[in-house]
């Protein structure tokens, strides 16, 4: 493989490799038949638009439905960037009608949203669901902390937390340091906030003991 064609990959998988890893949070597992992870269709529209920008601007789809032998069929093409990018369609289909027999407002809902999932995994939105990855708990245990420290990582700190950082900066024993953390109470901190502060002074701590 030449470097042009490594240059290439990477180019064109550039989105894939943007969007393919999923938040287990916006997953259920579903137990029918063999059993699936499900992905919640809004997660999915919300990460496109995320990539590409609002729906009808950045990208966006058309849905055409057709009816047969009382089943719904949705063919979903999907553009980005313009409309001219377009790919699909991709076809999903729901009962008409219920177990009652009664017509279900809700088909054509189902069958265009299965169809607008499976198209975006087109571009690597969910990936991981789809290569099977999410039937490995480790991976999906390693996925949600790695998303959970990200989200931590980027909480920007209340300006009397950044004062009490700033003060354990100055502390030059492990001992003051300690002692520094047990006033952290006054700062009523929420949760996120607190394990983000923890970290920083977990690491001040060490630079002091390796000093």
């Amino acid at each position: 493989m030449t470097l042009y064609d490594k240059t290439k990959i990477k180019q064109n998988m550039e989105i894939w490799n943007s969007v393919n890893r999923t938040d287990p949070a916006h997953t259920k597992t579903v137990g029918f038949g063999r059993g699936f992870t499900a992905i919640d269709a809004h997660y999915q529209i919300m990460r496109a638009t995320e990539t590409f920008g609002a729906v009808g601007t950045g990208w966006g789809y058309e849905v055409v439905y057709h009816i047969q032998d009382k089943m719904l069929l949705a063919e979903v093409s999907i553009w980005h960037g313009s409309r001219g990018n377009t790919f699909g369609p991709i076809c999903s289909i729901a009962p008409l009608y219920n177990k009652k027999d009664q017509l279900d407002d809700d088909a054509g809902k189902k069958a265009m949203t299965d169809a607008l999932t499976k198209g975006l995994s087109h571009l690597g939105f969910s990936a991981d669901v789809f290569l099977g990855k999410f039937d490995d708990n480790k991976y999906v245990q390693a996925v949600a902390k790695e998303i959970q420290q990200e989200e931590i990582e980027s909480i920007k700190l209340p300006k009397n937390v950044q004062d009490f950082i700033e003060k354990a900066n100055k502390l030059k024993t492990a001992e003051e340091l300690k002692k520094h953390w047990e006033t952290r109470n006054v700062l009523k901190m929420d949760d996120k906030i607190a394990v983000k502060t923890k970290g920083i002074i977990a690491e001040l701590l060490n630079k002091i003991k390796n000093a």
